[in-house]
């Protein structure tokens, strides 16, 4: 589907809160040093970035960041309506974008919200983890109750991406330096912090003691580059036109396994909301989208007519996943040292155009630099995913435990049935005592009698109630 000149990821435009903040530095302390940070770079193109990932309809759409002048001339249109990422603009955006959901779930649909977070990630005096603002700063707490909250009860589905150091503890209830280790925060960094919003998936970029990444080579934070990648389709390993949570985790794993610098080497956390692990969180248009031309042999690389990747992996031999793509003149296809130039059809479809010479743009796009430090050296595709998916050391914060939400319904409403037929065992039970109570005029008899009623109309009362609820649980469940 079409929103002003740039195809939406899925056929129902997702509203997208994207906060970008590059930051002075000044209120954001490293952790274990107590020095303020460096700014960044690139935020302001990340969020702008993710905000062309998912829509360009200015009515579903708010983003929050400074754009630079270099940023403004690569974003014309989204520079004209960014506001600047301060606390009052931030719970605005919120507000507005949280009405216009509800507006839409009143109205029958399902609506969907992307909040995409990229900047400095530190920990104040406290030990409590903030984002800083322009102006001001964001809290864990603040980012639970005053952003992801109210988006929560009116969405069908909320997907929040953070892209900053510390990221993991941002997201958990308790982010206090004294007592998070590593190992806590990758095991339950959002079952603590989000548990109370089923339909909330959460995205990370690092845990609570690693930092994020800029790399000039990509143009912006790696996670989110590599993120974007796989969401327009790299991370497809089915090839069904849809990107699950397990599918761009697996993705990300392949892409930076054979970065030799460790500290360089970031972890994603993927957690699907818990009423439905399987929830896409990218759809391909088969209309805006290109088909690589090759798989197998090096990596392919699709650059768009600035320099900037659009995606890239190392796809198996055989494996062609449809990339969706951005709105631009032209983009380059680079594999095995062959560039192609993809430009759209009379009827607007991508198709590749073999070229007489290099085009200078993929060279510009210093992407062979980032290759030769190990990025995308591992192939990807449906041979690999269900061996690292079976191998998976942090499954358990993907699929929350053994019973699928497909089968939420079925175990509830079974549920049901045994309560119902509780309900009638004391009920006949009550009936029996009721019938001895009448029939004896003995006090002993007549006095168990009436403890025995008692006893089923209280039992066979809790657990018709208990069938009511879960009966109804099972139809929410179904929905």
């Amino acid at each position: 589907m079409m929103f002003g000149l740039a195809p939406a990821l899925i056929a129902a435009a997702p509203y997208i809160l994207a906060l970008g903040v590059n930051g002075d530095g000044k209120s954001a302390r490293d952790s274990n040093q107590g020095k303020p940070l460096a700014p960044l770079r690139y935020a302001d193109d990340d969020a702008a970035a993710a905000v062309e990932l998912y829509s360009s309809d200015a009515a579903h759409t708010r983003l929050l960041t400074i754009l630079d002048e270099e940023s403004r001339r690569e974003f014309p249109d989204l520079a004209a309506r960014a506001r600047p990422p301060t606390r009052e603009e931030l719970f605005r955006a919120v507000d507005e974008l949280a009405a216009a959901a509800d507006t839409e779930r009143k109205s029958g649909g399902e609506p969907v919200v992307v909040v995409w977070i990229v900047g400095h990630g530190a920990f104040d005096d406290q030990g409590i983890a903030r984002i800083p603002l322009s102006g001001g700063e964001l809290s864990g707490a603040e980012l639970d109750d005053r952003v992801i909250a109210p988006l929560a009860r009116v969405a069908h589905r909320v997907h929040l991406f953070v892209d900053t150091c510390f990221a993991g503890a941002l997201v958990r209830s308790r982010a206090v330096v004294a007592g998070a280790s590593s190992a806590e925060v990758s095991r339950g960094f959002v079952t603590t912090g989000f548990e109370r919003f089923g339909n909330v998936g959460v995205i990370t970029a690092s845990s609570a003691d690693k930092e994020a990444y800029e790399w000039d080579e990509i143009g912006g934070g790696l996670f989110s580059a590599l993120a974007r990648s796989g969401l327009r389709g790299a991370a497809d390993a089915d090839v069904d036109g849809i990107v699950t949570y397990r599918e761009l985790r697996a993705y990300f794993a392949a892409a930076v396994q054979a970065v030799p610098i460790a500290k360089a080497r970031p972890r994603i956390h993927a957690v699907a909301p818990p009423v439905d692990v399987a929830a896409p969180i990218a759809w391909i248009d088969p209309q805006s989208s290109f088909l690589p031309t090759r798989g197998g042999g090096t990596a392919t690389r699709l650059i768009d007519d600035r320099g900037r990747l659009i995606a890239a992996a190392k796809f198996e031999a055989g494996f062609l996943p449809r990339i969706q793509m951005p709105d631009r003149i032209f983009a380059i296809e680079v594999f095995d040292g062959v560039e192609k130039k993809l430009v759209r059809d009379d009827n607007g479809a991508w198709v590749a155009q073999s070229m007489g010479a290099a085009s200078g743009v993929a060279s510009r796009s210093a992407v062979d630099d980032a290759l030769r430090a190990g990025l995308f050296a591992t192939s990807f595709g449906p041979a690999y995913f269900p061996g690292y998916a079976s191998a998976d050391a942090d499954a358990s914060d993907v699929v929350a435990n053994d019973i699928q939400p497909s089968a939420w319904p079925l175990v509830t409403m079974i549920g049901g049935g045994v309560m119902v037929a509780t309900a009638a065992v004391f009920g006949g039970v009550a009936v029996e005592a009721f019938l001895a109570h009448q029939e004896t005029s003995i006090e002993k008899p007549s006095a168990d009698a009436a403890a025995r009623f008692t006893l089923g109309v209280g039992v066979g009362a809790s657990a018709l109630a208990a069938a009511g609820g879960l009966f109804v649980a099972s139809a929410l469940l179904a929905e």
